[in-house]
């Protein structure tokens, strides 16, 4: 019912969450030690549960919108990941098990195997540039309304690409507000 805007982050207080809340997000990824501030502050939370049993105890939770399951799983782990997705929904019927892929993953094959309430990329402009990102939006929003889904696209807001790689020295750019706003 509202634009998700996330962060790839797990808050760890109140000061991060207060942060996330003044940046304008509403959503962000959690646990069970994140999960009590997010109702605090009105955040929503993709809640990371360790069990099919964990996500139907906490399935009248108004601060969940859904359950993580994998970023970035790899084709032929799709039918692991469905397995995995189908679990979660039995446990919880109104939300979504969410997994996020990479932008240039087999569509079709996902959709059909992983049967996804959401369907989810990440897009890297940063990297790839401009040209990368409209055929690949394209093409996962044409998936996402056949399968009559809605669409996430994970838009990089840090261009230090060693945060992605998990090198030392990451940082924020002194650039990175106009990347961030955008």
């Amino acid at each position: 019912d509202e634009f998700m805007i996330s962060c790839w982050a797990k808050p760890s207080s109140d000061a991060t969450v207060r942060a996330f809340v003044a940046a304008g997000f509403n959503t962000v990824s959690g646990d069970a030690t994140s999960l009590e501030l997010c109702r605090k502050h009105g955040l929503k939370v993709i809640y990371r549960a360790d069990t099919p049993e964990e996500a139907r105890a906490l399935a009248d939770d108004l601060a969940i919108l859904g359950w993580w399951v994998r970023d970035e799983p790899k084709e032929e782990q799709f039918a692991e990941v469905g397995a995995e997705v189908a679990a979660l929904h039995e446990a919880d019927p109104t939300r979504f098990a969410y997994v996020n892929l990479m932008a240039w993953m087999n569509l079709d094959n996902y959709l059909e195997v992983v049967k996804p309430r959401v369907l989810s990329y990440d897009y890297y402009q940063w990297w790839w540039g401009d040209a990368n990102h409209f055929w690949r939006l394209e093409a996962h929003r044409n998936a996402a309304l056949k399968a009559g889904i809605p669409l996430i696209c994970w838009v990089e807001g840090t261009s230090d690409r060693r945060w992605e790689w998990g090198e030392k020295g990451q940082s924020y750019l002194p650039d990175n507000m106009p990347k961030l706003r955008q």
